[in-house]
């Protein structure tokens, strides 16, 4: 079982279209700073990169795994070291796919408990996906929760071993 999720072409354009009308604005007003068109003119860049690179988010059953935009390698994370996914409201009229590592993560990158007391979240996915935000995180949770269940059955419990230290 493997999904993939790529980002939306046209909103992509839409971001593309609207940096450009910035850098334009900025070039022909002499009030803008220097600074602004540089700033939108580096969006635009990325735009364009993400036409050619978009995003993809492939799912299975040992996890989440991010490539493309202006990741050079995938980035993955496994099921069993996610808490769960939602949406965060960082600001009125934003949303964006957020997510919380467990407490027994294998690993965690740095700065997640700063992530946290700031946003809420340890971690977030990068948005204008083909879907919307509400919908990309009920796939990832029930993907998690479908794994991990897959997960359980053939897992051994812990005090199990294999070695045989009885007597016949």
């Amino acid at each position: 079982m493997k999904t993939e999720i790529v980002t939306s072409r046209k909103k992509t354009i839409l971001l593309l279209l609207g940096s450009l009308v910035f850098v334009v604005g900025g070039v022909l007003s002499p009030r803008v700073s220097y600074w602004a068109d540089l700033f939108f003119a580096m969006c635009s860049i990325a735009f364009v990169a993400m036409l050619f690179r978009p995003y993809r988010l492939t799912l299975d059953n040992e996890g989440l795994t991010l490539s493309g935009g202006s990741q050079r390698l995938p980035f993955k994370i496994p099921w069993r070291d996610v808490d769960r996914f939602f949406v965060s409201r960082p600001r009125l009229g934003v949303t964006m796919i957020s997510f919380n590592y467990s407490a027994n993560a294998s690993k965690k990158p740095r700065g997640t408990a700063f992530a946290r007391t700031l946003t809420g979240a340890d971690g977030g996915l990068p948005g204008g996906w083909s879907k919307s935000d509400a919908a990309v995180v009920d796939i990832l949770n029930e993907y998690r929760q479908q794994a991990l269940a897959d997960d359980q059955t053939f897992r051994l419990p812990e005090n199990f071993s294999t070695t045989y230290a009885g007597k016949p």
